[in-house]
C-alpha cells in the first residue's frame, strides 16, 4: 500500500496477500483482481497469456526474506557456500 501512497492513489478496497503465483493467476483469470509481479515472472510463466502487463514506476519496497534449514541435517557444499555468501551480504546492511 506504500506504493499507492507514493503515487497519491487510493489503495484497492479488497486485497489478498499471497506469494503463490498459481493463486494469483487464478484470481487474475476471474477478471476481478489485479496483481503485481516482477517483469521476470512474465517471461517464464505458462499463464503469462492471461496477463496484460502495465509498466509502472513504483518505489522500492522492503520485502522480508528468510532462509531456513532443518535441524540435524548436513548441508551440501554448495548450500554452505550459498549460506556463507548470504550472511556476508546481509552483514553489509
Amino acid at each position: 500500500m506504500k506504493a499507492c501512497a507514493a503515487e497519491n492513489l487510493s489503495p484497492p478496497g479488497n486485497r489478498i496477500l499471497s506469494n503463490s503465483l498459481n493463486l494469483r493467476a487464478g484470481l487474475l483469470a476471474s477478471q476481478r483482481f489485479l496483481t503485481l509481479v516482477p517483469g521476470s515472472v512474465l517471461a517464464c510463466q505458462p499463464w503469462r497469456a492471461l496477463m496484460k502487463p502495465v509498466r509502472l514506476e513504483l518505489p522500492v519496497w522492503e520485502f522480508p526474506t528468510a532462509v531456513f534449514k532443518l535441524k540435524n541435517r548436513t548441508l551440501s557444499a554448495g548450500a554452505e557456500a550459498f549460506m556463507t555468501a548470504i550472511r556476508a551480504e546481509a552483514g553489509r546492511f
